[in-house]
């Protein structure tokens, strides 16, 4: 059995330094995943409190994702998506579109998150006629050029920043609880207007609570009168429901929560259980503004509307429903405030973190966890927040396990 170390020095030989950080102990070599249960490559068993970065949200390797994965892969494993397309592709898109509100909607499906809000991008530059985008500080939409412009972290854009060409108008994220919140929440939708009216922008994206961003909740109604205030400009509103969506927040699409359905909706993470898939979803009367393909399709790729990501996305969605589990997400939330009450618990649903003095706290508090047997997620631009993103489907008996855990390792 090879160490840690010796598989650091293979690791470094073969993939770029940039990507994958290694240090003495770390990181540990995934083998085996089951539920809420991971395994290493020296047998270690862990806790998952990540879901791999709330992907498995249903939960590591479950057994009707797999058995539809591998019926799918037997019989079609690849197809031409954008030319002819597999029969799942369209099964898909429908089974989607029948879960969000009347009225028409249009998707376009991909392999991951950065690629859905790619296609959200392309989408406002078409409806519109108009560059411009609205987005918010602390915001994470992924890496891909589009997607990176409107990212906020600096970390992130700051070497590319001569590439991006995205004009990109950025604004607070007014989040819950802060001092003079609602002011502050105010000042932000005048200063949109202000853009709207003076700036050749053509929509605002924003995610309904922060992930990457420090586990953030809006202020009380923001983003209902973020939409009022879009639409009274005829902009549009891309929900970056990446992280939020299906299920983790406590309804399928936190929007429901909210007050405002987007005109823009991307999707991804949870979708595919485990197998690369994303979606962007749009209102049918914007998406009708793209030119109707002649064969040669301006936004298109390889792999779109992947057979298995496909069938792995319908077997997700109906155990979504069958096994009601956006409702458990809730029933998570309040065993963990319950037991984590001497800390600052901050999100909704099983998107949820304990919020830090320190900056860099989370870091330790991540590392002292892992070495009990509990993965975490580490949050926020200061990383000062411990995320806590178990799978929907975690048995109680775990989950209380694993905060113990977290008590054991949190500051005092």
């Amino acid at each position: 059995m090879f160490t840690t170390a010796e598989l650091n020095a293979r690791l470094r030989e073969v993939e770029s330094r940039n990507l994958t950080y290694v240090g003495d102990d770390f990181p540990i070599y995934w083998s085996r995943a089951k539920g809420a249960r991971i395994w290493d490559h020296q047998g270690r068993e862990y806790i998952d409190f990540s879901s791999a970065f709330g992907v498995a949200t249903v939960g590591h390797a479950h057994s009707e994702v797999l058995e539809a994965v591998r019926a799918q892969a037997a019989a079609l494993p690849h197809a031409m998506g954008d030319v002819h397309p597999p029969l799942v592709k369209l099964e898909l898109l429908e089974a989607l579109v029948r879960r969000l509100p009347p009225g028409g909607w249009r998707g376009i499906l991909s392999l991951n998150g950065s690629d859905a809000v790619e296609s959200a991008l392309k989408t406002v530059k078409i409806a519109s006629g108009l560059p411009g985008i609205v987005a918010f500080e602390g915001a994470y939409h992924g890496l891909g050029y589009g997607a990176l412009s409107v990212t906020a972290r600096s970390h992130f854009r700051g070497p590319f920043r001569d590439q991006l060409g995205i004009p990109v108008f950025r604004l607070p994220f007014p989040e819950e609880g802060e001092p003079e919140g609602e002011r502050k929440m105010f000042e932000v939708l005048r200063r949109m207007r202000e853009i709207f009216e003076e700036e050749p922008v053509g929509g605002v994206i924003i995610e309904p609570i922060q992930g990457r961003g420090g586990i953030r909740v809006p202020q009380p109604k923001f983003l209902a009168a973020l939409c009022r205030t879009a639409r009274s400009q005829k902009k549009i509103v891309i929900f970056d429901e990446i992280m939020t969506g299906l299920g983790r927040t406590g309804r399928l699409f936190r929007f429901e929560e909210e007050g405002c359905v987007p005109d823009l909706l991307c999707l991804g993470k949870t979708l595919g259980g485990g197998f690369p898939i994303s979606v962007m979803l749009g209102r049918s009367e914007i998406m009708d503004r793209w030119p109707e393909t002649e064969g040669e399709a301006i936004h298109t790729s390889t792999f779109t509307g992947h057979p298995i990501g496909c069938a792995a996305g319908l077997a997700v969605m109906e155990l979504l429903e069958r096994k009601k589990l956006p409702q458990r997400a809730m029933r998570i939330e309040r065993r963990v405030r319950s037991a984590l009450g001497r800390w600052k618990v901050v999100g909704r649903g099983a998107l949820l973190g304990v919020r830090l003095r320190e900056k860099g706290a989370a870091v330790a508090v991540a590392r002292r966890a892992l070495e009990r047997g509990l993965i975490v997620m580490v949050e926020g631009d200061e990383a000062d927040v411990v995320g806590i993103l178990p799978p929907l489907t975690i048995p109680f008996r775990l989950l209380e396990a694993g905060l113990c855990i977290l008590r054991e390792v949190l500051p005092a």
